[in-house]
């Protein structure tokens, strides 16, 4: 399996929209839409990117466990990771 692909079935797993994939990581959302649809695959900084902030999304998710996490909120989610970055 590709690192897009992945990429896309991780963020698909913890029910995270491009558009809110498309803001952290700062890559144009008609580009994760073209991947995400097999249009065009993303370049490599781009999924670099993606799959690092994906992660970042698993390790929160996993440290509130079983709490769900509202994904929509983004500003709430953007605030939190950068929070998780600074400890």
């Amino acid at each position: 399996m590709s690192l897009q692909a992945k990429i896309f079935e991780r963020s698909t797993n913890l029910g995270v929209s491009n558009d809110c994939l498309s803001v952290l990581a700062g890559v144009p959302a008609s580009r994760l839409s073209m991947a995400a649809r097999g249009i065009r695959d993303l370049d490599n900084e781009s999924a670099i990117i993606l799959n690092r902030i994906v992660g970042e999304m698993e390790a929160l998710a996993n440290s509130v466990a079983p709490v769900p996490i509202n994904w929509r909120d983004v500003a709430a989610i953007k605030n939190a990771l950068e929070s998780r970055r600074t400890q």
